[in-house]
């Protein structure tokens, strides 16, 4: 083999392996940041009542004391 060759097969094997480990941290890391994502979810929720008293999810808007007001759209969850 010569040096040409020897040169190329080294280049592809750096480059398949940077391949190869990009691959596998961004796998991981998508997983990471969904794991997080669900983990952080339910508390950014609960801050975002807390702070302007309507529910994202159910629409329902509370007082300060936290008891639930009357649907303005005209669904009664309760």
């Amino acid at each position: 083999m010569g040096a040409i060759e020897t040169i190329m097969l080294l280049v592809f094997v750096v480059l398949a392996a940077l391949l190869i480990g990009y691959a596998t941290g961004r796998r991981y890391g998508l997983v990471q940041g969904r794991r997080l994502g669900r983990a952080q979810a339910p508390l950014f929720l609960r801050r975002q009542v807390l702070a302007t008293g309507h529910c994202p999810i159910c629409d329902a808007t509370y007082d300060e004391g936290g008891r639930r007001q009357p649907s303005h759209s005209g669904l009664n969850l309760e």
